[in-house]
């Protein structure tokens, strides 16, 4: 048997637990454990066919509309002038886009003006 103190209020009290509780403690969690595990399982076998499907047809109604093609809503608000406006086309070798930025240091000691 095993015994632990047990507080009542303001009053311990030396609690004893035979071994076969808690031996049929430590089956009943395992249980439970297989339980869930097994229930998680069957609810992947259902729901990952599902979304396969709902993606290849959300794909298959998408395609063609991506990066420029027949519906886009930005392309015919915002008519391009030319494939160099292009965000997503790759750029020729060589050809650089140059940011100038100006930037100080600023130092714990210095106060704001």
């Amino acid at each position: 048997m095993i015994r632990f103190i047990k507080y009542d209020g303001r009053q311990p009290r030396l609690v004893t637990v035979p071994r076969w509780a808690i031996g049929l403690g430590l089956v009943a969690a395992f249980l439970v454990g297989l339980l869930v595990l097994t229930l998680a399982f069957g609810i992947a076998l259902l729901a990952v066919p599902v979304l396969l499907v709902a993606g290849g047809i959300a794909a298959w109604i998408g395609r063609g509309r991506a990066l420029g093609g027949k519906g886009n809503a930005a392309r015919d608000v915002a008519p391009r002038t030319g494939p160099a406006d292009d965000p997503f086309r790759p750029r020729p070798p060589g050809a650089r886009e140059i940011i100038d930025v100006e930037y100080r240091v600023v130092d714990r000691d210095d106060q704001p003006r």
